[in-house]
């Protein structure tokens, strides 16, 4: 019911890198960044370039995390991501980081550079606890053009 007879070969490339580079004892730069590309005719809907929310294969397992964006946001076959945080160390277990990412897609690498582009920025703050962080991020981004807030308790699974 609604599958198709036959499917035509496609390949998924990614690649993502993050690193942590400290200046002193209370801050780091931490610069990543995550590509992913879809190659072929016709790949399946399940195979869908995804961004958003903060946390990586959230929701599908090819989500790509992206501050601004609180849920699920489809993307083009071509997706990049370049983030880049600044994290300080306020107190002992207390953090304060702030977030900025931008994104950009397109459905051929021929139209790559048309367009703008898609920038998210946030701003976070971190506890510390034996049971993992508490953490309270405010956001924004150009595609949702709201502010939005996300709270987390605990590690991530």
């Amino acid at each position: 019911a609604g599958f198709p007879h036959s499917f035509d070969n496609f390949h998924t490339l990614s690649v993502d890198a993050e690193v942590v580079i400290p200046f002193g004892e209370r801050v780091a730069f931490i610069p990543s960044f995550d590509v992913r590309m879809l190659l072929g005719k016709n790949v399946p809907v399940a195979y869908f370039n995804a961004m958003g929310g903060t946390l990586a294969g959230r929701y599908v397992d090819q989500q790509i995390p992206f501050v601004g964006i609180n849920r699920l946001v489809a993307m083009k076959n071509v997706l990049s991501i370049l983030r880049l945080d600044f994290r300080f160390r306020i107190l002992k277990n207390h953090y304060l980081t702030g977030m900025m990412n931008y994104a950009r897609d397109a459905n051929f690498f021929s139209e790559y550079l048309d367009g703008l582009g898609h920038v998210g920025v946030g701003a976070e703050y971190s506890y510390d606890t034996i049971f993992g962080p508490i953490s309270a991020n405010v956001n924004w981004s150009s595609i949702s053009k709201k502010v939005g807030l996300y709270l987390s308790v605990g590690f991530n699974f």
